[in-house]
């Protein structure tokens, strides 16, 4: 493993000039840097001084700042949100990178509320707050998320590995994790799968897993037949295929899931100004 995982912001690509500005250059690891300052802050990573440990994982940081933000991961904390599409992030910075996508220009308008924006896929991410579904489910402990994204950013707490275990070696993401695992050993509340041998440490945990070998799948939708092993991802596939909308517009015929959408669409045929409670602006 890597002994330094960290990446540096402002390091320049070892083979890259940078048109003709002086370079800062590690005689370690032959990284190099704009600024002195920061290949002093980069070698205090190499000779291991006033660094910050986390407490979760092996990686070290040369700054309070840099700790804070990286812990975000593991909390899945993402305090900055984008007026714009609702996206969010885990530093300012991010978000600002980000906000420049929404400087273009905009075709792609929401039936619900009349927001516009650049690409489509942006305005389908957008349509997302509407319905509140969350089809995107972590496998190892089942939390859901509106977006992909989110949902990768938080498997790396499950990766990021720092409890092992004295019996036989195994790591674990976190301590409760740790001592769930323990349990195995000195049998205290093992569920075994008859079909594979693995180990679980409640039943309902076992009758989940014993599901992913079964081609069993009971749960049916009425409106289509598409049948699915699980009740929640049936429930999601109804809400995203088969959405019951029931306010309808008189002027376009277009329906909506709630009634302020419905509210909010048909601003758009009598001009009425729509205020953006999140970012104070205006628009049609």
């Amino acid at each position: 493993m890597d002994a330094f995982k960290m990446e540096d912001a402002d390091a320049v690509p070892k083979d890259k000039d940078t048109c003709g500005e002086k370079r800062h250059r590690c005689e370690q690891c032959g990284k190099s840097f704009k600024l002195k300052r920061t290949l002093t802050r980069h070698q205090r990573l190499h000779t291991g001084k006033d660094l910050h440990y986390c407490p979760c994982c092996d990686k070290k940081f040369t700054t309070k700042q840099d700790l804070t933000r990286h812990m975000r991961v593991h909390t899945d904390e993402r305090p900055f949100t984008c007026d714009q599409c609702g996206k969010r992030f885990r530093d300012k910075c991010t978000l600002t990178q980000h906000s420049v996508v929404h400087t273009r220009k905009r075709d792609f308008s929401c039936d619900e509320c009349g927001r516009s924006f650049g690409l489509l896929s942006h305005l389908r991410a957008h349509q997302l707050i509407h319905t509140g579904i969350k089809k995107h489910h972590c496998d190892q402990c089942g939390k859901a998320f509106l977006y992909k994204s989110a949902l990768k950013e938080h498997k790396l707490i499950h990766s990021e590995k720092s409890f092992p275990c004295d019996e036989c070696g195994k790591s674990l993401s976190s301590k409760s994790c740790l001592e769930r695992h323990k349990r195995m050993h000195i049998g205290q509340d093992v569920y075994c799968c008859e079909t594979c041998g693995k180990a679980c440490s409640s039943l309902n945990q076992l009758e989940r897993h014993e599901t992913s070998h079964s081609t069993h799948r009971p749960h049916i939708c009425g409106q289509c037949g598409k049948t699915f092993k699980w009740k929640v991802t049936l429930i999601t596939h109804e809400q995203v295929s088969h959405e019951n909308k029931r306010f309808q517009c008189e002027q376009c015929d277009k329906s909506f899931t709630s009634k302020n959408s419905l509210k909010a669409h048909q601003n758009l045929h009598t001009g009425t100004m729509i205020s953006f409670d999140q970012c104070g602006k205006k628009g049609f």
